[in-house]
């Protein structure tokens, strides 16, 4: 069965307004799918999930209480299950909203 780690909640898109699209997206009959919106879970998997999808955005927001939390321990694991594990990433909207060009999300992956 393949697994996908699921982050959403941030201010303008509360998790249970993204929860619906996980059935949807991913069914229980296929997906082993945890769906978070604490970001610490990714560091302590255990495992490498085969996807990684973030609705949340990663960068403090000084307009709105939006906390800082996708530092380069998280980023680093995430490039290091990419790169060398094979899993894929979709960053979605919010996730690349606030993203400055030097941010390793845009540097580094967007293509």
């Amino acid at each position: 069965m393949k697994s996908v780690f699921f982050l959403a909640g941030d201010y303008w898109h509360p998790a249970e307004t993204i929860q619906p699209l996980v059935s949807k997206l991913f069914p229980e009959d296929e997906w082993d799918v945890l769906f978070t919106e604490d970001p610490e879970k990714f560091l302590t998997l255990g495992r490498t999930p085969d996807l990684v999808v973030s609705f949340k955005d990663p960068v403090e927001n000084n307009q709105i209480p939006t906390p800082a939390w996708c530092g380069k321990k998280w980023t680093d694991t995430l490039f290091q299950a990419v790169e060398q594990h094979g899993t894929g990433a979709l960053i979605v909207h919010a996730a690349m909203a606030d993203l400055k060009e030097d941010h390793p999300f845009i540097a580094g992956m967007v293509q």
